[in-house]
């Protein structure tokens, strides 16, 4: 007799928003791409330095939100707009990826925020917003 217990299958409904006392993560959409651009691009070099493709224009973010659409599309990740609560500006972003279902397990990764919230609430936040 085989003792092996199958989980159910994880199961994210979208779209779904997160919410703390100094960050929301919301679902992200197209218009994003412009406004991840008005927040890195003073700081690409210092944000994007240790990620293996390039972040240096706005297309390169278009690209990014295009990606992240088409992995989401494929129930790969659930990818999120980083915002500021008190300003409601977006600030960066990041995801639940690696999604495995028959495990009920994700990663959270692919952070990025911009160095003016670097070091401050926002990040610690957003990874354990319910």
């Amino acid at each position: 007799m085989d003792n092996t217990t199958i989980a159910a299958p994880l199961e994210i409904a979208l779209p779904v928003t997160l919410e703390g006392s100094v960050v929301r993560l919301e679902p992200l959409r197209r218009e994003h791409q412009q406004l991840f651009w008005d927040a890195a691009k003073d700081s690409l070099e210092e944000i994007f330095r240790w990620i293996p493709y390039a972040m240096k224009t706005p297309e390169d973010f278009l690209r990014l939100v295009d990606k992240a659409f088409q992995e989401q599309e494929r129930g790969e990740s659930v990818v999120f707009a980083t915002v500021e609560r008190s300003s409601g500006r977006v600030i960066g972003s990041t995801r639940f990826m690696n999604i495995d279902r028959s495990n009920r397990r994700v990663e959270i990764g692919s952070t990025w925020i911009a160095p003016a919230w670097q070091r401050t609430a926002v990040n610690t936040e957003a990874k354990y917003l319910p």
